[in-house]
């Protein structure tokens, strides 16, 4: 099972909603498309609804896909520091418990991850329930809106 950063800072000072949809990545219990072909048998395509790349699975979905890429990537810019190419989500923990940044500067930043995790997430739901698309510039941009909101 995946764990959180060391500290259970993850917990505080993000809103409930946003606290159980953590719980949910950390536990790998999203319904993705993969997850969704082990419980049920009838899920027509695997594929990611966002670029249909490989199978829909929690790690794609939040550090493969093209969408999570270029998020990942302004995340880089726009805090001026180089973001590692994440291939687990323990990947993100543990380099958010390695990461040099302290304090107040720390915490931000964590905030800012959950929502770039919850934009992609809303995202995806609303090209597979709604039928609207984002760009990828939109996606990131809704993120730092969240992040400060």
């Amino acid at each position: 099972m995946l764990q959180p950063p060391s500290t259970n800072r993850w917990q505080q000072k993000i809103p409930k909603k946003d606290n159980i949809f953590l719980r949910r990545v950390i536990r790998g219990r999203l319904p993705v498309r993969k997850v969704l072909l082990n419980l049920v048998a009838n899920i027509p395509d695997t594929k990611c609804p966002l670029c249909t790349e490989p199978e829909e699975t929690i790690p794609h979905i939040f550090l493969k896909c093209t969408i999570a890429q270029f998020s990942w990537l302004r995340l880089g810019l726009w805090w001026k520091m180089a973001i590692p190419d994440f291939n687990t989500m323990e990947d993100v923990w543990e380099w958010l418990d390695n990461c040099k940044i302290q304090g107040k500067f720390k915490k931000h930043l964590w905030v800012v991850i959950i929502a770039i995790l919850k934009s992609i997430w809303e995202t995806r739901n609303n090209k597979v329930f709604n039928e609207k698309e984002k760009t990828k510039e939109m996606v990131f941009e809704g993120a730092q809106a969240k992040a400060f909101n």
